[in-house]
């Protein structure tokens, strides 16, 4: 395609069928029976618990250390660089076997601490048996999932995507306001519900009034009026 002349050519398919996938529904107790599955199933394996934000990667570490004895150490790009680098190691040489952490974690950027915003490239994640791969709540983006999922299983070996999901959990993730383009994605489904509503409200300002004026497209509608 660049008419590069005897470059070498890799091709893999995104199918990667060594990753098994599954939901995992959050009834009460759940972070006790996944810490049984992670201690019965992938008893002395590593793995990623991905979060959402800084203060539930350092609540899951500690839960998961204090009450159910995992070795777990959280991560996210607020922590000092050198913790970050410390913990990192310990995760790649299988001191530590579990890392708790926001998507930084292995995104190899950095950010530092002046004024303006300087990006520096740090060591990724290059470890090729990670077995299980959890999401603690609904991801950012499809795009990131499929990535984020990708770091387990590198060697071909059989590893585990678990994906937990409370219903709360899509106001989390898709009413962010710094996504206004997500909203609609959370709120398609209750679009008809909506405009029937809008309807009957209508007809009953019409029967008032005697006026009668309809706005089903939704995507006019304010930010305000679709919460």
């Amino acid at each position: 395609m660049l008419r590069i002349p005897k470059a070498v050519k890799l091709k893999m398919s995104f199918n990667r069928k060594n990753l098994l996938y599954e939901v995992m529904i959050k009834r009460p107790g759940f972070e006790k029976e996944l810490a049984e599955r992670i201690t019965n199933e992938w008893q002395g394996q590593c793995g990623i618990i991905y979060c959402t934000s800084k203060r539930k990667c350092e609540e899951v570490a500690d839960k998961f250390r204090r009450e159910f004895g995992l070795s777990i150490s959280h991560y996210h790009a607020g922590m000092h660089k050198e913790d970050r680098r410390r913990i990192q190691q310990d995760w790649s040489e299988g001191r530590t076997r579990i890392i708790a952490a926001t998507v930084a974690f292995g995104m190899g950027i950095c950010y530092s601490s002046c004024t303006r915003f300087v990006l520096t490239f740090a060591k990724g994640i290059d470890k090729a048996d990670v077995r299980f791969v959890i999401h603690h709540a609904l991801p950012q983006s499809l795009e990131g999932y499929y990535q984020e999922t990708g770091r387990a299983g590198r060697d071909g070996k059989k590893s585990h995507v678990v994906l937990l999901y409370g219903y709360k959990d899509k106001s989390s993730v898709y009413m962010n306001p710094t996504k206004p383009y997500n909203v609609r994605l959370i709120l398609t489904d209750r679009v008809p519900d909506r405009q029937r509503g809008r309807r009957q409200r209508t007809k009953r300002c019409k029967d008032h009034c005697g006026q009668l004026r309809y706005d089903t497209d939704y995507d006019s509608l304010r930010d305000n009026e679709r919460i």
